[in-house]
């Protein structure tokens, strides 16, 4: 029983640090994604209140 719950625990480091990596560079390419367009729409949006 002990051996088996090692085991379980010890795939799921592995499972998360297999897919941690991956879960960052997702997220990163999605708020790069959602970063850029949001500056390009926001920077004319406070060019024109400062005019």
């Amino acid at each position: 029983m002990i051996g088996t719950i090692f085991s379980i625990l010890l795939t799921i480091l592995k499972l998360c640090f297999a897919t941690s990596p991956i879960i960052g560079i997702i997220l990163i390419f999605v708020l790069n994604k959602n970063n850029v367009p949001d500056d390009k729409n926001k920077k004319p949006d406070f060019y024109f209140e400062v005019d």
